[in-house]
């Protein structure tokens, strides 16, 4: 039996690391600058602004086609759940 290679597994947690952070900024920067040109927000900024902080939890970060290795950012679909927040007395 042959000891994990923790090189692998470093890298695999980079390239994870990194495909998250693309998803969460919205993909590309030719998709953003397209955004900008249009004047629209990516998913996540319009999610921001309306909903109240951390009541959010997003599901499926990354999309991936089970037929392919072929991995998505999911602002292609964002999927989540939202508390409810009552509004405070005042």
């Amino acid at each position: 039996m042959s000891t994990p290679d923790p090189t692998a597994k470093q890298d695999a947690e980079d390239e994870l690391k990194a495909r998250s952070e693309t998803a969460r900024s919205g993909g590309s920067a030719k998709y953003a600058e397209k955004l900008r040109h249009e004047h629209k927000l990516p998913v996540r900024r319009r999610l921001e602004l309306l909903l109240d902080p951390d009541v959010l939890i997003e599901d499926g970060l990354l999309d991936a086609d089970p037929t392919t290795t072929l991995v998505l950012p999911s602002d292609t679909a964002t999927a989540g759940i939202s508390k409810k927040v009552s509004p405070q007395a005042g």
